[in-house]
């Protein structure tokens, strides 16, 4: 038992650690051992996802594609100040080392004002 699988041991029964936890950490761990080395889209706002454990956890491992602002509350619904904000922070947070391509966590839509788009791109090109 690896020390990652000790610790959660402790917190939750073995059988559930091999029910619910330990399928998709082997799905991860074999993406990366079979010569995954990005990941796309890299969704900042869904469960498990926050980038600074994304980048803890997996950034000495895999290149971050994507994560840079997100398109749904953000990019689309947000001031220019919000998307600066985010766009610092998240940039900050994935391209020390390495491993980050800048771009939005998915397609940007149709009702995205376009001085949303300019003001994310711009900012990560400061930053």
């Amino acid at each position: 038992m690896t020390h990652r699988e000790r610790i959660i041991a402790a917190l939750v029964s073995p059988d559930c650690y091999r029910q619910m936890i330990k399928p998709y950490w082997k799905e991860l761990i074999d993406l990366i051992e079979m010569g995954v080395d990005a990941i796309n889209p890299v969704q900042i706002t869904a469960t498990g996802m926050a980038p600074a454990r994304l980048k803890k956890e997996f950034g000495k491992d895999i290149t971050f594609w994507g994560g840079g602002v997100s398109t749904q509350g953000v990019l689309d619904k947000g001031s220019v100040r919000e998307i600066k904000d985010e766009v610092r922070r998240n940039v900050d947070i994935f391209a020390p080392g390495g491993g980050f391509v800048f771009t939005q966590v998915h397609n940007i839509q149709c009702d995205v004002p376009p001085e949303n788009i300019v003001a994310a791109y711009k900012t990560a090109l400061e930053v």
